[in-house]
C-alpha cells in the first residue's frame, strides 16, 4: 500500500547527459576506465527514483527517457514551467586522478541559496546512509543547470565513475537501487519539513 507521503507535491528528476551533439552521437557524459558510460548509469537510477517517488503520490517529471535534444537551460525550465518542489539532477562524478572517490551534492549559492543548501545537505546526508561511500559532503557551485533552476534544485554525484572500485559498483542493480534510495529519502526528508 503506497503511502501517499509526497501526495501533491512536483519533483523533476534529471538524468546527465545524453544531448545529442551535431555530429548526430549523444553525450555520454563521463566514462569509466572499462567504458562504462555515466549516461547510461543516471537514467537507469532516475527511473529507479521516479517509480518510488509516484508510489509515495509524487507527481513527477524526468527530463528525459532516452537520448534529448534539451538544453542545460531547457532541463531547468521543466522544473520552472511546472513550478516544482523540487528539482534534482543526477550525475557520476569523474576525476583525472582515478582515486578520486565518494559522494557529494552540488548546490547553486543563488538567491534561494538556503533553501539549495538545505536541499542539498539532506539529500547528501541519506545518499552517504544508502550507499555507505566516503562523505565528500556539499559544495557550492555555478553550474547551469542549477543557476537556471527558479525552485529548490540540487546535482547529485553519486560516486566517481572515474575510479575503478566505483565503476565497478555503478554496473550493479544493488548500487542502483541503493542511489535511488537515497535521493529519495532525502527529497522525503526534506519536503516533509
Amino acid at each position: 500500500e503506497p503511502t501517499a507521503s509526497l501526495k501533491g507535491k512536483i519533483i523533476v528528476i534529471d538524468p546527465g547527459h545524453a544531448k545529442i551533439q551535431p555530429e548526430g552521437w549523444p553525450d555520454p557524459g563521463a566514462v569509466g576506465p572499462t567504458g562504462l558510460q555515466e549516461k547510461d548509469v543516471v537514467l537507469d537510477i532516475g527511473n529507479k527514483v521516479v517509480k518510488k517517488l509516484e508510489s509515495k503520490g509524487a507527481q513527477v517529471f524526468i527530463t528525459r527517457t532516452g537520448n534529448t535534444t534539451l538544453t542545460l537551460a531547457g532541463r531547468a525550465d521543466i522544473a520552472n514551467t511546472n513550478k516544482a518542489d523540487v528539482f534534482v539532477s543526477i550525475h557520476m562524478n569523474a576525476n583525472a586522478n582515478r582515486a578520486y572517490n565518494g559522494t557529494a551534492v552540488y548546490y547553486y549559492n543563488g538567491e534561494q541559496g538556503e533553501a539549495n543548501k538545505k536541499l542539498a545537505s539532506v539529500v547528501q546526508k541519506h545518499l552517504v546512509q544508502s550507499l555507505g561511500l566516503k562523505d565528500i559532503g556539499i559544495i557550492g557551485e555555478n553550474f547551469v543547470v542549477l543557476n537556471y533552476t527558479k525552485v529548490p534544485a540540487i546535482l547529485v554525484e553519486t560516486a566517481f565513475i572515474s575510479n575503478a572500485e566505483e565503476e565497478k559498483l555503478a554496473y550493479m542493480d544493488s548500487f542502483r537501487e541503493k542511489a535511488a534510495q537515497g535521493i529519495v529519502n532525502g527529497i522525503e526528508s526534506y519536503l516533509a519539513n
